[in-house]
């Protein structure tokens, strides 16, 4: 049975080579507060593309260094991490340094060529990925380019058109499209006053409806998964799937894991809730297909997509 949930809202949706990397088996996944920027952090996130997707990456980093600066090396003359794509890899960095809040990097005149947009994105969502940057600003051998950027409210989406149109906004972690990475896809809905459950419910159908053909992304759950009930309660989100759901992902531990890590990652970019609680037929499991712990409510996983640079 399909999950069929009907809404009245109206959608607008619209080289050089770098150190070696090889993919970390990450079974156990990790809960984090955002980046705060302290030298003893040993992951950073780096956003690359893939498939035409803006997506944040994990990559693990020397304790120790400066963290925006151990991003930004990532970006800057090297290639990204197979399978992704680093549009700023012909670009080179020459000075970056932080200041009340804005982000200030110089870059040869390589940004330039090509796609500029998408490598202006790379850079403000790594960035802001930081809590003590909520700006930046770009030169290009010393000439201004535009004006001071913050972090994009949409990632991988078409704003409105019609700015003058009031929305909300959801995020949605859908799969790429060979199901190893999650790609999170920004919808605006023509209705600013959507409350918080509301908002919870629209991105939860979303995701379990999938990304339709038409875009270059991975189904993560089966066509006659059961949605029984969803409700928030103290922040917490509670998803109540049927049981058919355990039989479908029982042989598929990374697609279990992916699977509740979607579901997590879509609903607690929610403001109002910081938790995601599951049940299977209205029961407290132990897990979905006995691989990922879903006993108790999750919260949000920070390091997501994550690679280990060795």
């Amino acid at each position: 049975m399909a999950v069929l949930l009907i809404f009245s809202f109206v959608i607008l949706t619209g080289c050089k080579s770098g150190p070696g990397i090889t993919i970390e088996n990450n079974n156990n996944m990790v809960y984090n507060s955002r980046i705060s920027g302290a030298n003893e952090i040993d992951k950073v996130i780096v956003y690359y593309f893939k498939d035409g997707f803006l997506v944040p990456v994990t990559l693990t980093a020397e304790a120790g260094g400066e963290p925006a600066k151990t991003a930004l090396s990532n970006l800057f003359s090297f290639d990204a991490p197979k399978p992704f794509e680093n549009m700023l890899r012909e670009v080179r960095l020459i000075n970056f340094d932080v200041a009340d809040g804005l982000a200030v990097l110089d870059v040869s005149k390589e940004f330039l060529k090509g796609e500029v947009q998408l490598k202006k994105l790379q850079i403000v969502f790594t960035l802001t990925e930081f809590q003590d940057i909520t700006g930046v600003r770009i030169s290009v051998e010393g000439e201004p380019f535009e004006e001071d950027f913050e972090r994009p409210e949409l990632i991988n989406e078409t704003p409105s058109q019609d700015t003058a149109a009031e929305i909300s906004t959801v995020t949605v972690y859908y799969a790429d499209k060979d199901r190893n990475y999650l790609v999170p896809v920004t919808y605006a809905i023509k209705n600013p006053n959507l409350s918080t459950e509301e908002k919870a419910s629209y991105a939860l159908a979303r995701l379990l409806e999938g990304p339709g053909p038409d875009k270059k992304l991975g189904r993560i759950f089966p066509d006659n998964v059961t949605l029984k009930n969803f409700y928030i309660r103290d922040t917490i989100a509670y998803v109540d799937v049927g049981k058919d759901l355990l039989l479908d992902l029982l042989d598929e531990s990374h697609l279990e894991k992916i699977a509740v890590e979607s579901v997590v990652q879509t609903l607690t970019s929610i403001e109002g809730v910081e938790k995601v609680q599951f049940l299977i037929d209205g029961k407290v499991m132990g897990s979905i297909a006995g691989h990922v712990n879903i006993g108790e409510p999750i919260s949000r996983i920070h390091w997501i997509n994550l690679i280990s640079t060795e």
